[in-house]
């Protein structure tokens, strides 16, 4: 009985050793892949478009009797709560949200085009201020490149006018010189050639752009939206919501707006406001 005690135990000690074996040759790998797995939580992470979030506060002013009810001395009235939605249907309505889409031209959408998240680390880390990028060993890799935005570039479309065709579509601007650019369609063909500046119109587009910053060669995406389309979007992404204390209507509106640009967001967000206040001004003059 003993000698079948010492082969097990031999057999145990052998399969321990297989197994450590099979871990070292295989260290490369165990240790790769929870690198690469690091590294690309830290992109993830660290390459993500900044948010910034704007808020406004806005006093509901009620019309009361003279003569409190009951509910309104114990602080139970529901007279708030439905005053608070009334108003927060009234500031995400098509009219006031027309104004500030029409004001603001909402419906241009203009921006470098970048890498996802690569652009963004390069640029917090890098070239926060500049628009330099990334010198890489190979020629093509370079060129390729080239033609995205690394650090600080900007672009301010200030009128947009397209064919029915093109609402919608992504155009390409490219930056030439300092103060010339051309835009291609979503197929690469040039549709026209323009000054920094200057009204410019060719094959049914008009632009002026007044802002053009970056290196030349560096793309830029251009789009003309629908009027619908920018204003469903701006309706969307607002929120507006009561700001209670306990149990108790303050009879006080938040409303957020949530985005990557901090001015745009705080020109947007001053806009509905001012807007929704001339509103109530004009129903009680």
């Amino acid at each position: 009985m003993q000698p079948k005690n010492i082969n097990q135990v031999e057999d145990d000690e052998i399969d321990l050793i297989e197994i450590f074996n099979l871990f070292w040759d295989s260290k490369w790998l165990l240790i790769t892949l929870p690198a690469l797995f690091l590294i690309a939580s830290y992109i993830y992470a660290h390459g993500k478009p900044s948010s910034y979030k704007a808020e406004a506060l806005i006093r509901i002013e009620s019309q009361k009797s003279s003569i409190p009810s009951i509910e309104d001395l114990v602080g139970f009235s529901n007279k708030n709560v439905n005053s608070i939605g009334t108003e927060i249907e009234i500031i995400k309505s098509k009219n006031l949200t027309e104004k500030t889409v029409s004001e603001l031209k909402l419906y241009i959408s203009a921006s470098p085009k970048k890498i996802r998240h690569f652009s963004n680390l390069y640029q917090k880390f890098f070239n926060s201020e500049g628009y330099e990028k990334p010198n890489f060993y190979f020629k093509k890799l370079n060129l390729w490149a080239e033609k995205y935005s690394w650090g600080d570039e900007r672009i301010k479309v200030d009128q947009l006018n397209v064919p029915n065709t093109l609402i919608g579509k992504e155009l390409t601007l490219i930056k030439l010189t300092k103060n010339k650019f051309k835009i291609l369609d979503t197929e690469g063909q040039e549709l026209l050639e323009g000054e920094l500046n200057k009204l410019s119109s060719k094959n049914g587009i008009s632009v002026f752009i007044s802002e053009l910053l970056g290196r030349p060669q560096t793309h830029y995406k251009v789009t003309r939206l629908s009027n619908r389309n920018a204003v469903s979007s701006l309706r969307n992404s607002i929120s507006a919501e009561e700001k209670n204390y306990d149990k108790y209507y303050t009879g006080i509106m938040l409303i957020n707006l949530v985005g990557n640009n901090t001015q745009k967001i705080l020109d947007t967000l001053n806009s509905v406001t001012q807007n929704y206040i001339k509103y109530n001004k004009s129903l009680s003059a």
